[in-house]
């Protein structure tokens, strides 16, 4: 059998914990015998004002700027969505295993995921479907790692493997703008938990060849370590202009800053009847990219300062198709209720390598990319048939769209 499979919204983060979005409770996370990085530094390598910003830092968001400036919102200049192929049954049954531990936010399986990728890869030819999926695995790993009450020394090593799983993928598959834009984003993290200039520029610079060959998506993946610098700096500043372009993109309009409503939108045949438009439509891999994308966008705001334009971004959380039965739900009241307060929280040093004890973000805590991809037990046995009747009439999975029960009027 030879599937194809699109790489999509992984990324519109990977499961659950709602430990990550409120302030962390030892039982809610899990916990690891393994002492803390030795001379990890509390310092924030995001934490970075105009005044102090490389030369280099400032030609890579110039080059970002110029790139978001070129992405039309009628969706036009967005490049192929360039397929990744598994070739047998083991590789499906390894992608089943993959997107099961996701949708049930299954953190404490990583470790027996990546080992099954590995033992595969030693026996089979060179897979960009194999590098990806390691690629994922590992950034999860990074990504949510303030799950964990300790965080041990395998974290940063994490990073290293993301990033050379990523490019390991894009060489196997060079046109494929997915594996580019992910590549670039784990090295970012790699970048600046290093504190390395240079390395930040040229991952910059291959982020921004993912964004012209893949405008819709790339953005997006770019844009979740540019959200963890401080909220007056021009790296969280572009992150944001990436979010809020991803969303014209997907509405095919230039959406109002200040009153960023779509509710209605949400509901428009002509926005329904769009294909790929990953961040406004729950997906099999992501079902609840919809509302796990509005809400990261929505803590953006908060940091920023902007609590109404915020407000209505939370308000078009509970407005969308999937958000009855989305895990997160109970996190939209809190965050209406304590705009304020959170704006304060969010805005607090995050160190890379120590757990925090204050409110973070949900690009900053422990449900990164499971904000998307979480899915509610009730809906797991309906994705599983979806998928498995999707790998059998269309060969994947890819843009197969995850509906949900329709939103209450």
């Amino acid at each position: 059998m030879r599937v194809s499979l699109r790489v999509l919204s992984l990324f519109v983060a990977l499961a659950a914990c709602k430990g990550g979005l409120l302030k962390p409770r030892g039982n809610d996370v899990e916990k690891s015998s393994q002492s803390e990085v030795e001379g990890s530094s509390k310092e924030d390598p995001h934490r970075q004002d105009a005044a102090s910003q490389t030369a280099s830092e400032a030609d890579g968001i110039k080059l970002l700027e110029n790139a978001l400036a070129n992405i039309g919102v009628d969706g036009s200049s967005a490049g192929s969505h360039i397929a990744v192929t598994y070739s047998n049954n083991e590789e499906a049954e390894l992608e089943k295993a993959f997107f099961s531990a996701f949708w049930n936010g299954r953190y404490e399986q990583i470790e027996g995921l990546k080992q099954n990728y590995l033992d595969y890869k030693e026996k089979h030819p060179p897979s960009a479907f194999i590098e990806s999926r390691l690629g994922y695995i590992n950034l999860w790993k990074w990504q949510e790692r303030y799950r964990k009450t300790v965080l041990d020394g395998s974290l940063p090593k994490s990073v290293s493997d993301c990033t050379k799983h990523f490019m390991a993928a894009f060489e196997l598959a060079p046109k494929n703008m997915v594996m580019r834009g992910f590549g670039s984003n784990c090295r970012m993290f790699k970048a600046l938990m290093e504190q390395n200039n240079q390395e930040l520029y040229e991952a910059t610079q291959t982020g921004v060849e993912a964004i012209k060959g893949l405008s819709e998506y790339a953005p997006f993946a770019l844009s979740y370590s540019f959200l963890l610098a401080s909220s007056d700096s021009p790296r969280f500043k572009i992150g944001t202009a990436m979010l809020q372009r991803v969303l014209d993109v997907c509405f095919a309009r230039n959406l109002d800053r200040e009153n960023p409503d779509i509710r209605d939108l949400q509901k428009s045949p002509e926005v329904l009847g769009r294909p790929y438009q990953y961040f406004c439509r729950n997906t099999l891999m992501a079902p609840h990219a919809t509302e796990g994308f509005l809400f990261t966008i929505g803590d953006a705001l908060v940091k920023a300062n902007q609590l109404k334009a915020a407000a209505v971004m939370y308000e078009n959380v509970r407005a969308s198709s999937g958000f009855a039965t989305w895990p997160f739900r109970s996190l939209v009241e809190q965050r209406l209720s304590e705009l304020e307060a959170n704006h304060k929280d969010f805005n607090l040093p995050l160190s890379m390598l120590e757990r925090p004890k204050h409110l973070t973000m949900a690009v900053g805590g422990a449900v990164a990319c499971t904000i998307c991809h979480h899915a509610s037990p009730e809906e797991i046995p309906l994705i599983l048939q979806n998928f498995d009747s999707a790998v059998q009439t269309k060969g994947t999975m890819s843009g197969s769209i995850f509906l949900n029960p329709p939103a209450a009027e």
